[in-house]
């Protein structure tokens, strides 16, 4: 498993910024890449326990309303994680949040095997 608790952002030297995102590579293993455009995905990635859902902040429309309370409340945010798009957090094995993703999770649970 690759090491979570990195920062998520960097700053060069000329002030540019980079993000640190989650994928699958070519071998089939998850590993974490710099990219110069921020994750539009943030997942929860703790133990057995990966969870994806909206990357928005806690003031924009689509927000998500438990990752933020979580955060608020102290925690998360070691277990943050972030993806370019949706489907390298389902590459990556990550499942839709129940709150933020209501119609994805109730799928994903629809099914998966009990």
């Amino acid at each position: 498993m690759p090491h979570i608790n990195d920062k998520t952002r960097q700053d060069d030297f000329n002030g540019q910024s980079f993000y640190r995102l989650l994928r699958k590579n070519n071998q089939g293993t998850l590993e974490f890449y710099w990219s110069q455009t921020p994750g539009t995905v943030g997942g929860y990635w703790r133990g057995g326990r990966k969870i994806y859902g909206s990357a928005k902040q806690a003031d924009e429309t689509g927000a998500c309303p438990s990752a933020h309370r979580h955060i608020n409340n102290g925690g998360y945010v070691d277990y943050r994680v972030f993806f370019a798009r949706e489907q390298d957090a389902i590459d990556c094995g990550f499942r839709p949040c129940g709150s933020c993703m209501r119609e994805k999770y109730k799928v994903w649970k629809q099914n998966t095997p009990a």
